[in-house]
């Protein structure tokens, strides 16, 4: 994290003389970092997982350390009126993904209730088409913030899934180590869609974007060696996803 944090500290620095002061319909790249909550809604890894449990202590997972950089290309620009226009162009993503899964089970000695470990991560790289919506709105200041624009966003990407870990049963092996369910690495791929929106200002004459995205998305992994033997190697997901973030804008 520490390293994406320095990379948009040198960026701002090196390009400071072409950052626009807010005004987002001149800006050719727009680069931002997010952090965002995702859970595994449908899929077979979902059902697979699951019943691996007893109903009685089904378990439960969500994104426990979830961020990444995306970057806004936009050559192509519509004008609609003086205030309101059109961007067209390319949206390109890296995340690291990580789950943690937990279990409810009184532990009848140290009357501990809640058990978990590290289940699933991954990383993934992404592209795919964006079109935004901006209108221009009078000019808002808040101390040395200053607000120019809104957007809305619609977008999709597709990329590989890479350096992927599942631990099954992660949960239960904190209960008793003698549950851990089978452990493997994997690769694959995810599609996404989804729509965001933004304002866009400037601060301290900086070109700045705050905003955040709701996505879908379909995961489809090959896993090393089997873990779930009614599903072979091969297995989907899907996922929800809100992540918020903070860039600029040249």
């Amino acid at each position: 994290m520490k390293k994406i944090i320095y990379i948009i500290l040198m960026l701002i620095f090196i390009s400071k003389n072409y950052l626009f002061a807010g005004d987002y319909s001149k800006s050719l790249l727009s680069f931002n970092v997010y952090w965002s909550y995702i859970d595994i809604i449908w899929g077979d890894l979902k059902t697979a997982e699951h019943n691996t449990y007893s109903e009685s202590t089904y378990p439960y997972a969500y994104g426990s350390d979830n961020y990444g950089i995306f970057a806004d290309i936009n050559p192509f620009k519509k004008n609609l009126s003086d205030n309101s226009f059109f961007l067209f162009g390319l949206r390109v993503i890296y995340a690291r993904n990580l789950y943690e899964q937990y279990i409810r089970l009184v532990d009848p000695v140290s009357g501990r209730k809640v058990w978990g470990g590290e289940y699933l991560k991954y990383q993934i790289l992404g592209i795919g088409p964006v079109i935004s919506y901006i209108y221009a709105s009078s000019q808002k200041e808040i101390g040395c913030l200053s607000f120019l624009s809104t957007s809305i966003d619609l977008f999709a990407l597709g990329g590989p899934i890479f350096s992927g870990k599942l631990n099954s049963r992660a949960a239960a092996a904190d209960y008793d180590k003698n549950l851990q369910g089978p452990k493997t690495t994997f690769d694959g791929y995810k599609i996404s869609g989804g729509i965001g929106g933004a304002t866009h200002g400037s601060i301290f004459g900086t070109g700045i974007n705050i905003g955040m995205n709701i996505y879908y998305s379909k995961n489809f992994i090959t896993t090393k060696e089997v873990v779930y033997p009614n599903n072979g190697r091969k297995i989907s997901f899907e996922e929800r996803t809100w992540d918020f973030y903070i860039g600029f804008h040249i």
